[in-house]
Order: structure tokens, then sequence, then C-alpha cells
């Protein structure tokens, strides 16, 4: 076990215990609020830049300002209503299923953050490094980092594409406990 290696464990610690503690609803209600959210201000910040051109006269600012007030105002709604569902099922003793399922939905997201942070350490390690070819837990994470490659944009494809076969072929010679295989 390395460095990475304790760094994905507590990452995954970490999500795990603030989904456990937050719920399922309130997680899902942190995430929908961010996606209405870019939604919502995408489709009508023109429209309220428009209102408050005439308090902000720079056309810029004023549709940066509108997007982020309805941004902001559409997250807090939707995490508002997502805080009122939680508070509703404590009351009806369904607290510890939506904590139950909050932790294993926070480790799914730390399973997802993980795949972005191995991405950025592939692309910033030296191809010889031992950081990700020692690590007993990076390989099961091989799944997000490959989901990961196609939300890149194609300059970066290429680079991360030869680091990975490198990985790959470090990976691909462990047994499924994590150890070294053996030497033939």
């Amino acid at each position: 076990m390395n460095l990475l290696d304790l760094g994905i464990v507590v990452i995954l610690l970490l999500v795990g215990l603030r989904g456990y503690y937050r719920g399922l609803l309130q997680e899902m209600a942190v995430i929908i609020g961010l996606v209405t959210g870019l939604i919502v201000a995408a489709n009508y910040y023109l429209r309220l830049a428009r209102l408050i051109s005439q308090w902000v006269h720079t056309p810029l600012y004023s549709r940066i300002i509108s997007f982020l007030i309805i941004f902001i105002l559409v997250y807090w709604l939707v995490r508002i209503m997502g805080h009122l569902l939680h508070r509703f099922l404590a009351y009806l003793y369904l607290g510890p299923v939506d904590r139950l399922l909050g932790g294993v939905f926070g480790l799914l997201k730390g399973a997802v953050i993980l795949g972005f942070l191995l991405t950025v350490i592939a692309l910033m390690v030296p191809k010889d490094s031992k950081l990700l070819q020692d690590s007993v837990s990076a390989p099961y994470l091989k799944g997000m980092y490959n989901q990961t490659l196609k939300l890149l944009p194609e300059e970066f494809k290429q680079k991360v594409k030869e680091r990975a076969l490198q990985f790959e072929r470090d990976w691909g010679g462990r047994k499924k406990s994590g150890a070294p295989a053996e030497e033939t």
C-alpha cells in the first residue's frame, strides 16, 4: 500500500461518511441542484440580463450576474427541497435507510472523483512512476478512469491513452487480490 492507496482510502472514507451523514436525498439534491441550476440558468440568464441591465450597464457583467443569480437560486431551492424530504423521511422512521443509501451513493461519487483524479495524476507523473504502478487500489478504479477519458478534450486524449497503455501493462499483471503477479 503506497501513498496513492492511502489517499484513495481517505477520499472514499470521507465521501462515504459525508453521504451517510447527509442521506441519499440530500446527496442527490446537491447533484440535481447543480445540474438543474446550470440548465435553467443557461436557458434564462439573457432574459434576466435584460432586466438588470438598467442597474448593471456592462452587458458582460449583467449576463454573468444574471447567470449566477439564477443558478444560485435554483440550486438552493432544490437543496431546500432535498432537506425537507430528508426530514420527512426521518419523521417516517426511514432515516436510517436514507442514510445507508446516502453512504453507498457517497462511495459511488467518490469513485467518480477518484477516476478524475487518477486521470490528472496519470497526466502529471512521469511514465516510469511507481505511484500508479505500485498502487493496490488504483486498478480497481480503472473503469472510472476509462470513463473519464471519454470526457477529455481531444488534445489530451492521446497523451492519456499512452499513459493508460503503460499502466494497463503494469496493472494487467496483478492478481485480483491486488498482490503483484508472480514472475515466471
